[in-house]
């Protein structure tokens, strides 16, 4: 395995996801008003591994802007990857997952339109 595992995940592993994995995204309505302007102790999103789904709050860009919803979708995103492909023994902190987000967003800044387009028939 690479020393540095988040930094191998890339559209292929999106696919990977979604074929073998079967993971879903949604916007989630119920995480509306469930976090505050800081992100700190809320809820943007949420990766949910007993339903191998993606939450998304409508409140990322709504609140925020598109670039901050990019970032919280390759940060679920990286969750899944890490939980179903890397299988590691120890998690990465949320601070860690935020770093590679952004790495990613900045190395691909079409990564999260590539998610959405996948999940263009549930509002992305």
């Amino acid at each position: 395995m690479a020393r540095l595992p988040l930094a191998n995940f890339r559209r292929s592993s999106i696919d990977q996801l979604i074929e073998e994995h079967l993971v879903g995204m949604v916007y989630d309505y119920s995480l509306i008003g469930k976090n505050n302007l800081e992100g700190e102790g809320g809820f943007w999103a949420w990766w949910h591994p007993a339903y191998n789904l993606i939450r998304i709050s409508p409140d990322c860009s709504i609140k925020k802007d598109k670039y901050f919803e990019n970032l919280v979708i390759v940060h679920e995103w990286l969750h899944a990857y890490e939980d179903l492909i890397l299988e590691m023994p120890t998690r990465f902190t949320e601070n860690q997952i935020g770093w590679w987000a952004a790495y990613h967003n900045k190395k691909d800044p079409g990564l999260a339109t590539y998610v959405r387009n996948k999940f263009a028939d549930f509002g992305f």
